[in-house]
Parts: C-alpha cells; structure tokens; sequence
C-alpha cells in the first residue's frame, strides 16, 4: 500500500470524521412509557462517503458562509467557514485522486486561497481575506469549467468511489 495512500485515508477519515460531528443531528433518546428506568439505545449509524454532489454542496455552504462572514466583518464566521472548506476538500482530494493531475492541481488552487482565509482572518486582516476569497473564487470557477470540458483525465477506475467513472 502506497504512503499517499495511507495517508489520504487517515486524512478521509479524520476529515469525514469533523464534518460528521458538525452536521450531525442529536437525536433524542426515547422512553418507553412502560419501561422508564431504561433508555432505548441508539443504534450506531454505518458511515457513508459523501457523492460528489454532496461534497460540493458542501463545499458551496462554506464559500457562502465565508462571503457572509466577510459581508458581517464577522472574522471568527470566516475562520471557521474557511477551515471547513479545507477540511471538505481534503476529503475530496481523496475521494477523487483517480482524476488525474490536473485535477489535483485544481484542488490545491482552491485550498490555498481556502488556508489563507483562515489565517487573515485570524489576524482579523479584511483587506486580505477580500483578496483571498476572490482567488478563491477564481479557482472554483476554473476547475468547473475543466469539468465541462472534460479536462480531467482518469488515472484508474475505482470502484465504490462516489463520482468515478
């Protein structure tokens, strides 16, 4: 097995892990109205990969997020939404490496801008997060414009893969 790959899938599960605990919804333990002193248990849920439209509804929530945050001057907002699309695009990186390089170099176009949101936001930096965010910006629209062109070669088929071909 492969160090990349090792490594990409502790970085998938510790990124699926943080996205799961933020989305997930608590639900209520439920009582039997005969049997009060013990509660139902909650039967554990199988963890599911996100598709690839999920991870880029994902991927839009944050962005809006963070234009939000900028439009409020809400720094901690932009931080948090900013490290949220680092996170959501690790766990896409992983969940797409048979694309090719082209596509791996799209997604580090947009992690970057993504990273250094967080730190100028940080830094409490507005004029800095504006430049950021519009590179950022700029790299979704150029990797969605690869996507229609089809650009993005495929390395190897994987099966189970949400979005492979």
């Amino acid at each position: 097995m492969s160090k990349f790959l090792i490594v990409g899938t502790v970085l998938m599960a510790g990124g699926l892990m943080v996205l799961n605990a933020r989305t997930a919804a608590v639900q209520p333990v439920t009582v039997a109205a005969d049997d009060e002193t013990k509660p139902k248990p909650r039967e554990p849920q199988p963890l599911k990969l996100p598709s690839r439209k999920d991870a880029m509804q994902m991927k839009l929530k944050s962005s809006q997020a963070i234009l939000e945050g900028i439009a409020l001057s809400d720094f901690k907002k932009i931080q948090n939404s900013a490290e949220e699309l680092v996170t959501v695009s690790i766990a896409t990186d992983f969940m797409n490496a048979y694309k090719g390089q082209e596509y791996q170099f799209h997604v580090e176009m947009m992690r970057r801008p993504a990273e250094n949101i967080a730190k100028k936001a940080k830094d409490k930096n507005m004029d800095g997060v504006m430049l950021a965010f519009n590179d950022l910006t700029l790299s979704c629209l150029k990797c969605h414009q690869g996507m229609k062109l089809d650009k993005f070669e495929i390395t190897e088929k994987r099966q189970g893969i949400p979005g492979a071909r």
